[in-house]
This record gives structure tokens, sequence and C-alpha cells, in this order.
């Protein structure tokens, strides 16, 4: 089930490959490829082997803003193999379901719904607190 959500959730738009596997190919043939690629994920997760093919990515140029004759106005974007992607979301959706209870409610960094301003926010609040009460004084270390 975890795969036909993950497969369900990719963005037809975004990828690209060498071999010409695409998450539009992904999503209109899930039914047929959820157990072969379950398998395959199966096998590369009880071997500890990754496939050669999914550790490489195409980069591409990206424009940021300004003249697309100045190379400074691009950012690389690195595409990486679309069944790498897949694997990572399948395997970080159940790491996150079976260690989510083990994290501290603190942790902001690299976690869905948590973001660099929600921590700011936080903090600014935190700080705040700690300063309106009567002859208290903070060290921030940033």
């Amino acid at each position: 089930m975890l795969r036909y959500l993950a497969i369900g959730k990719l963005n037809p738009k975004i990828c690209f490959s060498t071999d010409l596997i695409n998450f539009f190919i992904l999503k209109k043939c899930v039914h047929s490829i959820s157990v072969p690629l379950s398998l395959i994920f199966t096998e590369s997760l009880s071997s500890k082997r990754f496939p050669d093919v999914w550790k490489t990515a195409t980069v591409i140029p990206l424009l940021k803003k300004g003249n697309d004759t100045d190379a400074s106005n691009f950012r690389p974007i690195s595409l990486t193999h679309p069944l790498a992607r897949l694997f990572e979301r399948i395997v970080i959706k159940a790491l996150t379901r079976d260690f989510a209870h083990r994290l501290s409610p603190l942790q902001i960094g690299f976690l869905n719904k948590r973001s660099c301003p929600l921590a700011l926010l936080d903090s600014i609040c935190e700080n705040h607190r700690m300063i309106s009460k009567p002859k208290s004084w903070l060290d921030v270390i940033l």
C-alpha cells in the first residue's frame, strides 16, 4: 500500500533519467509495476546494495533571475534517478513512522511541517518569554 501512495504523490513533470524512466510512466503503470519495484527495493535493502545507475544525477542549469546570457544567473539542479527518489521516499516514510516517537518535540530540521521560520519564531517567542520576567537576562549564541 505504501508503494501505491508513494508513486501516486510523484510529480510527473519533475523527472529525468538516462534510461527514460520518468514519474509519468511510473504513475500510469502503478498497478503493474509496484510489485516488481517492491521486490527490487526489498532486495536492495536486504543485500545492502544500491544500484549504481541510481547513484548518478544529471545536472542542469536553472535560471534564478536576470539575463539568461550571464552564467552567474543560473544555479545547478541535480536530477537524480526517479527510482532512487521513489526508493528514498518509501524508506524515509518508513523510518519516520517507526522513529518519530523517539524524536524530541523540539526537533525542527529534516521533518515535515517544521521549518527555519518556525524555529526562528519559536526561539523569538521563547526569548521574549524569558526576558519578560523581572530581573531576568538571556544569553544567545548564534
